[in-house]
C-alpha cells in the first residue's frame, strides 16, 4: 500500500496500480477491512485514468466512505486528493472542489498534511476548470501550494505547482514571469528525473522559444 502512495507520488502510473492490485488482494485474503478500503481508492483512481470514471469514482467514493465507517481518518488528505484528481480528469470541478475542502479541513483535525500543497495546487487546476475566468483565485491556489510545499522541502510537489503556475501565466501573456519563475523553483534539481522534471523542462522550453 504504501509502494502505491509513493508511486503515485512520482506519478509512476502503472507502478502504482500493479502495487494497489497487490495491496486489495492481500488485504482481501486477510480480511485488512481498512487497506481494502484505502487500496479501493488507488484502484478507482486508476481506473478514472484509462477512461473507466463512473467505476472508478465509485470505488474512490465507497474506499474513502468505508475508511471513515471504521472511524479512520489516516491519510485522509491524500484520499481526498485522489478523489479530487479523478473529478478533474472526469471534468466535474464541483466535486472536485469538495473532495479538495475536505482533505483540508481532514489535515486540519488530524495535523496530518504532507499532501496539502497537492491539495492546493488541485485547488487551483479545479478553481480553472470550474471557471476559466477564475485566474487570479487559481493563480493564489497555486502560490500557497508553492509556499506551503517549501515550508515542508517538498521540492517535487513546490515544481509540480510551479509548473501549474506557469501554464496559468503563460495563458495570460506573462511569458517571462512564468519562465523566470519555474527557473527559480527548478534551480539546483537539474540531475533529478520524472514526469515533473519532465514537463518543468518542457514548459520552459515552451516558454523560451514562443
Amino acid at each position: 500500500m504504501f509502494a502505491a502512495a509513493v508511486a503515485h507520488g512520482c506519478r509512476q502510473t502503472d507502478r502504482m496500480h500493479t502495487h494497489a492490485e497487490a495491496a486489495a488482494s492481500i488485504s482481501r485474503d486477510q480480511d485488512f477491512r481498512l487497506l481494502i478500503a484505502w487500496s479501493s481508492v488507488f484502484e478507482g483512481w486508476s481506473a478514472v485514468l484509462v477512461g473507466k470514471s463512473e467505476e472508478g469514482l465509485r470505488r474512490i467514493a465507497d474506499g474513502i466512505a468505508e475508511a471513515r465507517r471504521m472511524g479512520s481518518e489516516q491519510f485522509l488528505p491524500h484520499l481526498a486528493g485522489l478523489a479530487a484528481e479523478a473529478y478533474l480528469v472526469s471534468g466535474n470541478a464541483t466535486e472536485g472542489l469538495r473532495s479538495v475542502e475536505d482533505g483540508l479541513r481532514a489535515g486540519i483535525r488530524t495535523g496530518e498534511r504532507f499532501w496539502q500543497p497537492e491539495l492546493l495546487r488541485l485547488k487551483g487546476e479545479l478553481e480553472i476548470a470550474r471557471d476559466p475566468c477564475a485566474a487570479p483565485e487559481a493563480e493564489q491556489s497555486f502560490r500557497d501550494a508553492i509556499a506551503c510545499a517549501q515550508i515542508q522541502g517538498a521540492n517535487v510537489l513546490a515544481l509540480r505547482a510551479a509548473v501549474s503556475l506557469g501554464r496559468l501565466l503563460q495563458r495570460v501573456g506573462r511569458r517571462v514571469e512564468a519562465r523566470n519563475f519555474i527557473s527559480g523553483i527548478s534551480r539546483g534539481l537539474e540531475q533529478w528525473t520524472g514526469a515533473d522534471i519532465s514537463e518543468a523542462n518542457a514548459l520552459l522550453g515552451e516558454l523560451a522559444t514562443r
